[in-house]
């Protein structure tokens, strides 16, 4: 699949710069291909630090109460990519930036089986959803507005519950997918900030808990960032058939200086 991936932690900082440096590696990956070479992939795994939620590309911000975020320290940042709502609080994120022709739905896939692998690797089987939602239909009801209320085709779950939501965008070329793998049931806490009615809340929460399930949950103990890394390190390197090769962030932010000089000269 790919002659080299290079594997960035990045750790927890502010949602802000994760999706800025996901971006940057999007767009830029092309003037990176001849520093790094021309097979290859960016692997990134990173946490949010204050706890962050994250809306699509495409979401309207309105949904969420921003003076009861700020009051909570809670930061509210739009992914380059599409999707819904994640808030993103005791989970591992995982970010590849890959140059691939292959189709994204293959792409997904891929990338699916190794992020299996790495549940393996914790001690938790999952299996691939195989069905698609008819996503504009449920984009137009109220409980859309989280991501992990609908699980799409080949997405990873466990018992029938969403354990890793991920979302894809291209930039020629190169492809961006990055996604939350659930170390707590955490992310349950997402209702409290919706600019909505008690009952649609109270809706939400209850779909958001019949739909998702975290590894803590499912393990009966706490996971930590700094296993799971470890866990999907295994998992990606297991289903490539190839070990990842260690690349600082320091680094890659040097690199990516590089290949912006590159450019604009």
């Amino acid at each position: 699949m790919f002659d080299k991936v290079f594997l960035i932690d990045s750790g927890a900082k502010r949602g802000a710069f994760q999706m800025w440096l996901d971006e940057q590696l999007a767009l830029h990956l092309e003037t990176l291909l001849p520093i790094l070479g021309k097979n290859v992939a960016l692997l990134r795994f990173y946490a949010w630090q204050p706890f962050c939620i994250s809306i699509g590309y495409h979401q309207s911000d309105a949904v969420f109460n921003r003076h009861l975020l700020s009051q909570d320290g809670i930061d509210l940042v739009r992914r380059p990519t599409g999707g819904r709502a994640v808030f993103h609080a005791e989970e591992l994120t995982y970010s590849l930036v890959m140059h691939t022709d292959a189709p994204n739905a293959v792409c997904y896939t891929q990338i699916s089986l190794a992020l299996q692998i790495g549940l393996a690797e914790l001690g938790i089987e999952a299996s691939l959803q195989r069905q698609q939602p008819n996503f504009r239909m449920r984009y137009a009801q109220a409980e859309s507005v989280p991501c992990f209320t609908a699980s799409a085709r080949d997405e990873l779950e466990v018992k029938g519950k969403k354990i890793i939501g991920s979302a894809q965008r291209r930039y020629g070329q190169t492809l961006l997918q990055h996604g939350s793998i659930l170390l707590s049931p955490k992310h349950l806490e997402m209702t409290r900030y919706l600019n909505t009615t008690p009952d649609i809340q109270a809706r939400i929460a209850k779909d958001l808990r019949e739909k998702t399930i975290s590894a803590s949950e499912l393990l009966g103990r706490a996971v930590s960032y700094h296993e799971a890394v470890q866990a999907f390190r295994t998992g990606f390197e297991r289903a490539w058939h190839l070990p990842l090769v260690p690349l600082s962030e320091a680094e890659l932010l040097q690199l990516l200086g590089q290949s912006n000089t590159v450019a604009v000269h």
